[in-house]
């Protein structure tokens, strides 16, 4: 196995833990209700961008492209639909509706690329273009992130994931004749999921560090009434 193949294969690999990734966020909204943290944003723009590289590895024969995607297109379907469906504002009958429209729209797009627009050069710029769309999704929870002081607003293991996936692809770009539908996509999307790691490392220890900060207090207000205590004490004796 030469060089390129192997770093082509762990590039897969890692994106294929990508997709799988927000399984435990999907695991926590269907246990306490709460789609508040949930990054819905990331799925939908995974969601194009797993399709057209789907289609695109249909179209060149690529089994790794279409393999790899086609597991993230699948998973994160599911996903956006397990959040639709706890989404409390919508009506029961509008949430089986998007879901509905979510396959629907992916079935559509599957058979008119394949059927009628079958250019593997329009596919390809319009996947490169959504996989910039899907980095920059990852930050549709960074202004809570800065509001709330609260690194939780940051999905780790699948921005952790990203990033060294597109490490991995970043550098199968460069080795593949400096091939830049790789290197433009993933070059943001590394600095982009850097970024937003760094960041939750930053607020886990201003966390901690709060936290401290809070016992100390609480011990020195207890340690001052418990001498309040011993002063009334030794007056009334």
């Amino acid at each position: 196995m030469d060089l390129l193949t192997a770093v082509g294969f762990a590039a897969n690999l890692l994106s294929i833990v990508f997709y799988i990734s927000p399984t435990l966020i999907i695991v926590e909204l269907v246990r306490n209700k709460e789609t508040k943290r949930v990054p819905y944003l990331l799925f939908c723009a995974t969601i194009m961008n797993c399709l057209f590289w789907f289609v695109y590895g249909i179209q060149k024969n690529f089994w790794a492209v279409y393999v790899n995607n086609g597991i993230g297109l699948m998973m994160n379907s599911v996903y956006l639909c397990l959040f639709i469906c706890h989404v409390q504002e919508l009506k029961v009958g509008y949430r089986i509706f998007l879901n509905i429209s979510v396959f629907t729209f992916i079935m559509l797009i599957i058979f008119t690329f394949l059927q009628f627009i079958k250019n593997e050069q329009v596919t390809g710029i319009i996947a490169m273009i959504f996989n910039i769309v899907m980095f920059f999704s990852s930050l549709q929870k960074i202004f809570e992130v800065f509001r709330f002081r609260d690194n939780s607003y940051i999905p780790f293991l699948t921005i952790l994931s990203l990033m060294f996936a597109c490490f991995l692809w970043l550098v199968y770009g460069i080795l593949q004749k400096k091939n830049m539908y790789l290197i433009i996509p993933n070059g943001l999307g590394l600095a982009i999921s850097l970024f937003q790691v760094i960041l939750w490392f930053i607020y886990n220890n201003f966390d901690k560090n709060e936290k401290s900060n809070t016992s100390e207090d609480e011990l020195s207000k207890q340690r001052l009434l418990e001498k309040e205590e011993d002063e009334k004490i030794s007056v009334k004796i």
